[in-house]
């Protein structure tokens, strides 16, 4: 079983053509996430909606803990990534973008695998 030897993660900020307003703010682009891994010489893309403020969401908690939790893990281990990640997230909110999209990428992996 492969292990994961990188991890890549960028936001993309996508201006919308109309801003669109809600009760509280006003949204006039939308942010995605992406995170590209690397396990056994193979590379594969995951994605999310990141909401309006990506960077702060999704690359800060990639540069320390997270990436430290996952380096060199196992890459078809998708429970025991999944229970690392919660365990180093557990104040900053269980489930959320980071996680759900970085698992996207290792499910895509392993149904290649399979």
């Amino acid at each position: 079983m492969a292990k994961i030897e990188s991890i890549a993660v960028a936001t993309v900020r996508v201006p919308l053509d109309t801003v669109t307003s809600f009760a509280t703010r006003s949204v006039s682009a939308r942010d995605y996430g992406l995170v590209k891994v690397r396990a056994g010489g193979v590379e594969g893309i995951g994605f999310c909606y990141a909401g309006s403020s990506g960077e702060r969401s999704l690359r800060k908690p990639w540069s320390s803990s997270l990436r430290r939790a996952c380096s060199a893990a196992k890459s078809l281990l998708v429970e025991g990534l999944w229970q690392r990640m919660f365990e180093e997230t557990l104040l900053h909110g269980r489930s959320g973008s980071v996680m759900r999209h970085f698992l996207a990428e290792l499910f895509r992996r392993l149904a290649r695998e399979v």
